[in-house]
């Protein structure tokens, strides 16, 4: 599958859950998951996702900046004792 049409099936993916929070732990745990795997940089996961974040708000961007939401209290929730 080419990058493009993953990014674009991922986004739609998400917005098919029509859940923020549930696309929110979506996508949370598939960047911890390929952080336990070691299977992508730090870099790629960055870009992936910032890819599917910029095209699930072509489609959507009510929704887009919902879900943005929600999974910046999970990283915080997760992780805010080591900031």
């Amino acid at each position: 599958m080419k990058l493009e049409s993953l990014l674009k099936t991922t986004a739609s993916y998400m917005l098919a859950m029509n859940d923020p929070r549930a696309a929110a732990e979506f996508m949370f745990s598939k960047v911890e998951q390929s952080i336990a795997d070691g299977t992508s940089s730090s870099e790629e996961r960055m870009k992936f996702w910032e890819s599917v974040t910029t095209e699930l708000t072509s489609q959507d961007p009510e929704y887009s900046s919902e879900v943005a939401a929600v999974y910046l209290k999970i990283v915080l929730d997760k992780y805010q004792s080591q900031f």
